[in-house]
């Protein structure tokens, strides 16, 4: 089966991923590898996002050539379908805080109908309950839905591709509020929010992400690859896309204007990212049917480059950097040697290497850095299992005293 949706799940560490069509199946990521995917006769060829209901297992909203569709529940093997009444395709999907504190529901955007379906379920998870929200005025077609990481939020989220526009949902009033047009002549597709939630990230049909600052209305444009399927926000305020067309995963930075590729083999089809509870990155490969782990860090640099001091003396701070994974989370124990091959500086006045290991928040300091002669020096810190190298500049030693 060709994985196009990951979910981790971090009660039994085991990664959940949908196929092409509706069916779900489960993978162990640590040894020994194996995977299941759970037979349905009657699965329906169409499905969109795929999330983790604590309790209930694994869902999808999946709809038939005559776009006949459904909530699909996936819980200890065995699928059970929630009927969606108006018949529609649906293209976005997510877990959400239900009003007034009562629970969580799933929220999934009608895209023929201009509406949103909601599921709750009974505390058993036997029995379900289906409703809808008003349509859109204009009655346009929806597309991706994202909610706020708030525990009780005002507004969901939706992209509309006919009006080119993003929309919010005011939840209590049960209305589509003004909508937001998009800067770009570009139609919305996936939708997610930050992860301190100030702002929202638009995919595109086009090779551009967007995002919105909802406090300000300000908009940040940055060119992908091609165009990015699914967007995955890392808890540093970063994101992670895929972008299946040309093999592809990419990463924007907090406050980054531009997007790092990583490159898969051709005919790969990278389609989600998903990371486990202990920090590892997985991405579902469709074109090769894999599920692989990505090893992906970054040195970061904290302080320490154009400072002074004089001959003889340590310079007023030490060297210090991070070491993280691209999306944020920090590296324990990783070794990073400080080193100069400049004449003029040396570590604890004797030494051109000093070997240290970074801390629980990824932070590795140096030993005191001494100036010997007068000028202008260099320093490097280099992470020995990534080869990743930090270069500090500016290290300018005078006469002595």
């Amino acid at each position: 089966m060709s994985p196009v949706a990951l979910v981790h799940d971090p009660r039994d560490g085991l990664l959940l991923f949908r196929g092409e069509n509706s069916l779900i199946g489960d993978a162990r990521p640590k040894r020994p590898f194996d995977s299941n995917v759970h037979a349905w006769g009657s699965a329906p060829p169409h499905a969109a996002g795929l999330t983790l209901w604590p309790g209930h297992g694994a869902w999808t909203v999946a709809w038939t050539s005559s776009n006949k569709a459904a909530f699909v529940q996936c819980h200890q093997g065995t699928y059970t379908a929630h009927p969606i009444g108006p018949r529609s395709a649906c293209h976005g999907l997510a877990l959400a805080p239900a009003p007034k504190g009562s629970g969580t529901r799933l929220v999934a955007p009608l895209t023929d109908q201009g509406s949103l379906a909601f599921c709750n379920l009974n505390e058993s998870g036997t029995g379900h309950d289906l409703s809808y929200s008003s349509a859109v005025p204009d009655r346009t077609r929806l597309w991706g839905i994202a909610v706020p990481p708030d525990t009780r939020p005002t507004h969901y989220w939706v992209g509309s591709p006919d009006g080119r526009h993003i929309r919010p949902y005011r939840i209590t009033a049960d209305k589509f509020d003004e909508p937001v047009p998009l800067p770009h002549e570009e139609d919305p597709r996936d939708l997610a929010f930050s992860a301190a939630g100030e702002a929202l990230w638009v995919a595109t049909a086009g090779p551009v992400i967007l995002r919105y600052v909802l406090g300000t209305g300000a908009w940040t444009t940055v060119d992908t690859p091609a165009p990015a399927e699914r967007l995955r926000p890392s808890p540093d305020g970063g994101l992670w896309f895929s972008c299946p067309e040309n093999d592809t995963i990419g990463y924007v930075a907090p406050g980054g204007t531009e997007a790092r590729a990583v490159e898969f083999d051709s005919g790969s089809r990278p389609t989600d990212i998903t990371t486990t509870s202990d920090g590892e990155m997985w991405v579902a490969l469709a074109g090769t049917h894999e599920l692989v782990r990505l090893a992906l860090y970054e040195l970061r640099p904290v302080e320490g480059d154009h400072q002074q001091t004089r001959a003889g003396k340590p310079f007023p701070r030490r060297l210090r950097v991070k070491a993280v994974r691209m999306d944020g989370t920090a590296v324990s124990h990783a070794r990073i040697d400080f080193t100069t091959t400049d004449r003029g500086l040396r570590f604890g006045g004797t030494k051109d290497t000093d070997s240290q290991f970074s801390d629980n928040q990824g932070i590795a300091t140096s030993a005191p850095l001494h100036g010997l002669e007068p000028g202008t020096w260099s320093a490097q810190a280099h992470w020995i299992d990534t080869a990743d190298t930090v270069r500090f500049d500016g290290l300018r030693v005078t006469k002595g005293k």
